[in-house]
């Protein structure tokens, strides 16, 4: 009360938005035992959730389960909708493998059953739908990798694919990592070796009831899994926190930056 002459609120503009839609929408799908696709994350509209699932359960052999969320102010998108089935299809010619596509960045990582199906899945996200890209490693049976990670952006959209969907953890009270995180580890080892050389892997680590000691000892743990595949320790950086609900944590950034 009062006015613009006594003083007080004249005016009052919302100006607020959903985080997720400022980011982009994202969406990640991770092909599970006996070829079903788990998919989780952002929709931009019902249509587009909709389509999405019946695409899935059309090209996966096994089918989809797939729960994609809405987001407040979303509006159709053609060319999102267009990019995540471009993606999806593709990940449906792979024996195992995950996507991601976080705003307009798409990425997959995943195993192939022989070169040629490898050369073309990685040819055929080379013309994804404008303004959407999509980086991937692709590795082919008896053969080497087919890599695609051409930037900072690129490099964070794969390392979370290959990440995968477990919760990675640590043995209870204890320093060595839970046997499916070892493996989850060194496969990310393997994912951030094919990145720039620019780049760079920050992981956190929870300090969890062990305290500060205990988090240090994971920490080497981790730092060794991860650069037995990565190319050069100096760019795998590994810090700790105590404000984090998982017990790992990675970003990808540039080391200029």
């Amino acid at each position: 009360s009062g006015g613009s002459i006594a003083g007080g609120v004249t005016r009052v503009v919302d100006e607020i938005t959903d985080a997720r839609t400022d980011r982009g929408f994202s969406f990640r799908a991770d092909v599970a035992f006996r070829g079903r696709v788990l998919i989780r994350g952002d929709a931009t509209d019902a249509a587009a959730r909709d389509a999405i699932a019946r695409f899935a359960t059309a090209n996966f052999p096994n089918g989809a389960d797939s729960d994609l969320t809405l987001i407040p102010g979303g509006a159709p998108a053609a060319e999102w909708e267009e990019a995540a089935k471009r993606l999806l299809g593709q990940l449906a010619r792979l024996e195992r493998g995950a996507i991601v596509l976080s705003g307009q960045q798409g990425g997959l990582y995943g195993d192939a059953e022989n070169p040629q199906i490898a050369r073309s899945v990685a040819n055929t996200l080379q013309s994804m739908p404008a303004p959407f890209r999509a980086a991937s490693i692709i590795i082919p049976a008896g053969a080497p990798a087919i890599v695609n990670v051409p930037d900072i952006d690129a490099c964070a959209a794969v390392i979370r694919a290959a990440q995968g969907t477990d919760a990675l953890r640590f043995e209870t009270g204890g320093v060595g990592a839970s046997p499916l995180t070892e493996i989850a580890l060194r496969r990310l080892g393997r994912t951030f070796g094919a990145c720039p050389e620019d780049a760079r892997l920050s992981v956190t680590i929870n300090i969890a009831d062990g305290g500060e000691e205990l988090a240090r000892q994971r920490a080497e743990q981790v730092r060794s899994l991860l650069s037995g595949g990565a190319e050069g320790e100096s760019r795998v950086i590994v810090a700790l926190a105590d404000d984090q609900l998982q017990a790992l944590t990675f970003s990808v950034s540039s080391i200029e930056g």
